[in-house]
């Protein structure tokens, strides 16, 4: 076989499902409810040693992780809602460092925020 052969022991397989890509177009949170203009699509991978899931994204400065798909989404879901709290409600358009502004504008860009007493499930 040669140097290509690999051992069973060195492969790592997966569930389908686990990596298939997240595509997030609503965050929910008590009363907060935002809606993605367009769905945010996120790449799931496993981490070196099998035992994480992450998730990242450079337009928001964002990396999440999770030991399972519906964990990381909670988390995803956790972290925009700090994210829109912070940036947004909370600093407003105060004084903010290049990188908070980038992360600012980019959630009011992608981000509706939506009343949940008139939204529909």
């Amino acid at each position: 076989m040669g140097d290509a052969a690999v051992s069973v022991s060195e492969l790592q397989t997966y569930s389908n499902s686990e990596l298939e890509p997240i595509a997030l177009s609503q965050i929910k949170y008590k009363d907060l409810r935002l809606r993605f203009r367009t769905p945010l699509v996120l790449y799931p991978y496993k981490d070196e040693s099998g035992e994480l899931l992450f998730a990242e994204d450079g337009d928001y400065e964002l990396l999440a992780y999770a030991e399972d798909r519906e964990e990381l989404k909670r988390v995803l879901n956790s972290l925009f809602t700090v994210m829109w709290n912070t940036y947004v409600a909370e600093l407003g358009d105060g004084k903010l460092t290049p990188g908070a502004a980038k992360i600012r504008r980019n959630l009011l860009n992608n981000l509706v925020a939506e009343d949940t007493d008139s939204a529909v499930e």
